[in-house]
């Protein structure tokens, strides 16, 4: 009777984390609260810090030009962990090829595994999400792929959830397989209503849960299980695949589980400096701008006269006339607040924050001088490319292990005839070239290393990466080899066939 009382007391209680059971909420409110921190410098909320004037009362900003690069730094890195394609687009919006790495004889296995997951990839629209993926992974420190098995649709949806709704317990050392994993997401009332949840008296917060282990799962609002949508099928129960769906792919990872964010305690304190000090230079420049006006060898006060037109004039009198006393005068007093070194020390500190967020001035389009060969502008993007390549590292493995998970659910639901001998595949993860490359500069590479036999027409055509079937593009190729055999005339630039011409019409 007592144990009745106390559940449906509980049930009336306002729901939260901290009574979910087996969720660790400490853990959470200090991961949240450091996520709050980076999410804060990405959109500059520090910078609209403010000051009382003790006189006047008056709020004064304290950083009023908001200088905040970080925004731009995390688009560049983004940009060009992604790469470049010859239109910039890439065949699904991928910026990445999951290769199946065959041996001899199963290439047609190959086939299949390689179209069934472009196919998940395409309908989920992961090449957008991976770039705001790619992008959110700077300043928060990584990044999450999760997939979910829908009865309804017979489908695999892929999520993006963000680092902040995250939390994974790995499994011991193996930091790329989670042992359990929380997604926490608040939601407004109106979700929470179309979940299927009915609000207790007074709950004024509603949290979208879902918890993962290998051998089970429960998606709940509030606590409460909901159901698939448009069904009587709780979102709980028995886990099928004997693994948690989820990922979390690092930025770069060091030590802990969590991957390193590029905001660093050095760039906050340059940001800070850099407004300041800019701060410090408008006002000198202000100054300068509005010179104070001094008089002298006047006798007595100085009258405001009117011109005709309104104008107001300053009398300031006439001299005695006796001996050689100088004549009344007027003048601006000329300042000099703003100088060479403030603003020198104001670029050294730019040149300071490029240096720790690996963001060279030609990553913004700046080249100082004159046009530059692409192999010095290479080099200049040098740090920001060895962390791009970094980061790669940690997205390819990422990527096959995600792609084994998604490869766990197909076998498992008979989908695109994936079976379970094809779980284990090994990926070859291919991106697109990092930086434009010229494309008239490639093309005689290609064609001399062709003539000079150095490599397979298959690898040559791939370099220039703008082909989506390569093995269908070299059948098209052996024909037409085929179809000029058969008619010579084929392909012919004009004027062999002139000459022939007027060679019959001469004899």
């Amino acid at each position: 009777m007592l144990n009745n009382l106390a559940t449906s007391l509980f049930q009336l209680t306002p729901f939260d984390l901290s009574n979910l059971e087996g969720f660790p909420n400490t853990a959470w409110l200090s991961q949240n609260e450091y996520y709050l921190e980076l999410e804060n410098w990405y959109k500059g909320v520090p910078l609209s810090a403010v000051t009382i004037d003790k006189t006047t009362g008056r709020r004064i900003e304290k950083f009023p030009i908001k200088i905040n690069p970080i925004k731009g730094t995390c688009q560049k890195h983004a940009s060009t962990v992604i790469g470049q394609s010859v239109d910039s687009i890439r065949f699904g919006g991928l910026p990445f090829q999951l290769i199946p790495d065959m041996k001899k004889g199963k290439k047609k296995q190959g086939d299949t595994i390689k179209e069934a997951l472009m196919k998940v990839f395409i309908k989920n629209a992961l090449g957008a999400t991976f770039l705001s993926n790619c992008i959110v992974s700077q300043y928060l420190g990584g990044s999450i792929l999760a997939a979910k098995w829908l009865p309804q649709e017979k489908t695999i949806e892929i999520s993006t959830p963000s680092p902040k709704e995250f939390m994974g317990i790995p499994d011991g050392a193996n930091y790329w397989s989670l042992r359990e994993a929380w997604i926490i997401r608040e939601i407004s009332q109106s979700d929470a209503k179309n979940y299927g949840y009915i609000p207790v008296f007074g709950e004024s917060k509603f949290y979208y849960i879902e918890y993962w282990t290998k051998k089970s799962y429960k998606i709940m609002v509030n606590g409460k299980i909901i159901n698939f949508p448009g069904t009587d099928i709780p979102q709980g129960g028995v886990n099928p695949f004997g693994r948690v769906p989820i990922i979390y792919i690092p930025h770069i990872r060091t030590t802990t589980f969590l991957g390193d964010s590029i905001i660093t305690d050095t760039m906050r304190g340059v940001i800070k400096e850099m407004n300041l000090r800019m701060a410090d230079i408008g006002d000198a420049v202000s100054e300068d701008s509005h010179n104070y006006v001094a008089v002298r060898n006047v006798r007595g006060g100085i009258k405001t006269i009117f011109l005709g037109d309104g104008r107001p004039v300053q009398n300031l009198g006439g001299g005695s006339g006796i001996g050689n006393e100088p004549q009344p005068d007027m003048f601006a007093v000329v300042t000099k607040s703003a100088s060479e070194p403030m603003v020198s020390f104001s670029e050294d500190l730019y040149k300071i924050y490029r240096r720790e967020a690996n963001h060279p001035a030609v990553a913004d389009g700046e080249d100082e001088g004159s046009q530059r060969s692409s192999l010095t502008l290479a080099v200049r993007m040098a740090p920001l490319v060895a962390e791009a390549e970094m980061e790669r590292l940690f997205y390819s493995i990422g990527l096959s292990f995600f792609a084994e998970i998604l490869l766990t659910m197909m076998a498992e639901k008979g989908l695109f005839e994936i079976t379970k001998e094809m779980i284990e595949t090994e990926f070859v993860v291919q991106w697109q070239s990092m930086l434009p490359r010229d494309r008239e500069a490639l093309a005689t590479e290609a064609a001399v290393r062709a003539k000079n036999k150095l490599g397979s027409k298959k690898h040559l055509t791939e370099l220039f990466g703008d082909v989506n079937d390569i093995d269908d593009e070299m059948r098209l190729i052996e024909e037409d080899v085929k179809f000029e055999q058969k008619d010579p005339a084929f392909g012919n630039n004009g004027s062999g066939g002139g000459d022939d011409t007027q060679s019959k019409k001469t004899s």
